[in-house]
């Protein structure tokens, strides 16, 4: 047995009737087992796995743990620690798989997470999601023409900003969450986008994180490598490295991890997955049980295409659902493209302040226009000019005016992803040059997600995790 207070054996004892007859086997108290199989307790995989493998490094666990037990010799091995920690953490990806089956089920959804053609969510008359009242959008524009003011911008770009967030298109679309028509994109802006009061809608952040995942094999002089910084077991990828162009030496094979935060009216609720198809089912699992699939749902995104494309096609069904493009890693894209598209970096920033302005506002048409004036002469790859106006085309729809949703309150970015990224899977996974095998990877990161819901003590217990929001640390 595998506990908190030691590694221990002790025997079973059966019970007999008469002439021998066995009633009663005492091995019949716990599961099959197979070899020499250790049991763990509640309290062992509470402590042992959930807070301590899943937080640290295995070897660190099994030196402070056997120590604890004053088992330093003869206490529970760290490739024992190991294989245990990820056969648990799979277990949790397992019971979100059935839970979100018997919710479909129940739900009257496919396995697909498709709903009935006669589906409630699908009437017209369903109740539609709620957007920010006339007096607090007046308010909140005022503020945002003052602040443009202050910036310099001319009354002409004010008026453009005012006609794009105007009270009479939000008015229109309160009958429903249909889009812009194109023929009204140009004078339509950041509008195509109603400001939803966050009472009445679903935060939804997704994001991937990569670590590295471990080689196929290593040759003699990785070894010492090996036994100092790698922690997970030499699996072999179900999938082979991606082949070199040429132009590099080689790129590593990347584990990659979905996370998908859901936060409503200041409660939230962290899901992991090993692809953004499973954990986009997940989250509609956990909004169908509580009821929240008829709300509108805002998903927070950094722009990846594959990441769009994938919800998009998802939830095509719902009637209620917007991406936004997440302001960080706008930022971040321009200022990445611009630094290999301008000749030095005095440069790039007197050009990058004037089109994260625009932006900021939500004028995609001005940053457009901006990026095409840029003087040749000071350009050194032109075809990244090229690139971020295709990328600003192509997420036009997800562009609001940011600087409105501040003032609002409303969110601007999916750094909440980023946050449980860094919790559920870097800051384990991405130190010292770690490699990981795929079940390594994801058992570690659904384990961390266990933690941020609240219910380690339960699922050691109880192997089971409630569907529920949990109140956001301060």
């Amino acid at each position: 047995m595998e506990g908190e207070i030691g590694r221990f054996t002790f025997k079973t004892f059966d019970v007999k009737g008469a002439h021998q007859k066995p009633l009663f086997q005492g091995i019949e108290l716990f599961p099959v087992a197979k070899g020499k199989q250790w049991y763990p307790t509640c309290g062992f995989k509470e402590i042992a796995l959930i807070h301590g493998a899943a937080q640290r490094s295995y070897r660190q666990t099994v030196q402070v743990f056997n120590r604890s037990r004053r088992q330093e010799s003869g206490g529970t091995p760290l490739n024992t620690l190991r294989d245990m920690t990820e056969a648990e953490g799979l277990k949790v990806l397992d019971f979100l798989a059935r839970k979100t089956e018997n919710i479909f089920l129940r739900n009257h959804f496919s396995p697909e997470g498709r709903p009935e053609p006669d589906h409630p969510l699908l009437e017209k008359e369903r109740p539609q999601a709620t957007f920010l009242e006339p007096p607090v959008l007046e308010s909140a524009l005022a503020e945002v023409c003052k602040e443009m003011a202050g910036k310099g911008l001319s009354a002409e770009a004010i008026e453009q900003v005012r006609k794009g967030c105007g009270l009479p298109a939000l008015r229109e679309e309160e009958a429903g969450c249909e889009s812009v028509p194109d023929e009204e994109k140009e004078s339509a802006g950041p509008a195509q986008q109603a400001y939803e009061d966050s009472r009445h809608c679903v935060y939804i952040h997704l994001d991937d994180v990569g670590v590295k995942e471990q080689k196929q094999q290593r040759g003699p002089r990785h070894a010492k490598a090996v036994a100092e910084e790698v922690e997970a077991p030499s699996i072999l990828s179900s999938s082979p490295p991606p082949a070199s162009d040429g132009s590099e030496k080689g790129t590593r094979p990347m584990v990659q991890n979905t996370v998908g935060y859901i936060e409503h009216q200041g409660k939230s609720f962290t899901l992991t997955a090993r692809s953004v198809g499973e954990v986009v089912t997940f989250i509609l699992a956990f909004l169908l049980n509580h009821d929240l699939a008829k709300l509108k749902l805002m998903v927070c995104t950094d722009g990846q295409r594959s990441l769009q494309d994938a919800v998009l096609a998802f939830f095509s069904w719902h009637p209620c659902v917007t991406l936004l493009l997440d302001w960080f890693h706008l930022v971040k894209k321009f200022k990445e493209d611009l630094s290999l598209a301008c000749k030095g970096r005095e440069i790039r920033n007197r050009h990058l302040k004037p089109l994260l302005t625009w932006l900021w506002f939500g004028r995609v048409d001005q940053a457009k226009a901006y990026l095409l004036t840029i003087s040749a002469s000071d350009l050194k790859n032109a075809k990244m000019i090229d690139r971020l106006c295709g990328y600003l085309e192509r997420n036009r729809k997800w562009i609001p005016c940011y600087a409105l949703r501040s003032k609002l309150n409303l969110p601007n970015s999916s750094s909440p992803a980023e946050r449980c990224n860094n919790l559920v899977t870097a800051r384990r996974q991405k130190r010292h040059g770690m490699s990981w095998s795929e079940n390594g990877s994801y058992a570690l990161t659904a384990l961390n997600a266990v933690t941020l819901n609240g219910a380690a003590r339960q699922w050691a217990e109880h192997r089971t995790m409630p569907f529920a929001l949990v109140a956001k640390a301060a």
